[in-house]
């Protein structure tokens, strides 16, 4: 038997999917503000990860970026992004 604030949350996450949310017409859902706090600034500096860009890309494209190697928490990847 499901709990009942479970199925009340789980309306509300399938409300903002199919009313709110345009991730998939903006590219993805960028957090500017989390992306420029200090903890991420933190949380970057801590890694020694350098990003080597070796081509121009169109900002009016969607692009997918792999990331190898990749697990649960792909600390790496979050931190080239800050």
């Amino acid at each position: 038997r499901c709990h009942g604030w479970v199925y009340y949350v789980f309306l509300a996450y399938l409300a903002w999917h199919f009313l709110v949310q345009e991730s998939h017409k903006k590219g993805g859902f960028p957090q500017q503000w989390l992306r420029g706090s200090f903890l991420f600034r933190l949380f970057a500096d801590y890694f020694p990860i350098t990003l080597q860009k070796t081509a121009d890309l169109d900002p009016e494209h969607n692009y997918i970026f792999g990331y190898h190697p990749h697990g649960i928490i792909a600390m790496g990847a979050i931190a080239t992004f800050a």
